[in-house]
């Protein structure tokens, strides 16, 4: 695990346990590297993902894959930003 797998374990993943496919952490963590090397949008997230899977791949965390861009915006939607504008800072 990660240094940045144990700081995101202390957001609080607002999903409903049945429907969590992907951990929060993964998503949070996909989407962290794809900011600065140019993803702009969900869409590009998801495809920063495909693109660099094999890369990723090497965080033992991702189980499920790279989540769908739906589910990228779904969950950055619903957190809390003062909370994890707090934990990226740290």
């Amino acid at each position: 695990m990660t240094t940045l797998h144990r700081t995101f374990k202390k957001l609080c993943d607002p999903r409903i346990n049945r429907k969590k496919k992907h951990k929060l952490s993964d998503i949070i963590i996909l989407s962290i590297p794809a900011v600065p090397c140019g993803a702009e949008s969900w869409d590009s997230i998801e495809l920063f993902g495909k693109t660099n899977l094999s890369f990723l791949k090497q965080f033992p965390e991702l189980k499920h894959g790279i989540p769908s861009h739906d589910t990228i915006n779904r969950v950055f939607s619903m957190l809390n930003p003062h909370h994890f504008e707090r934990l990226f800072m740290e």
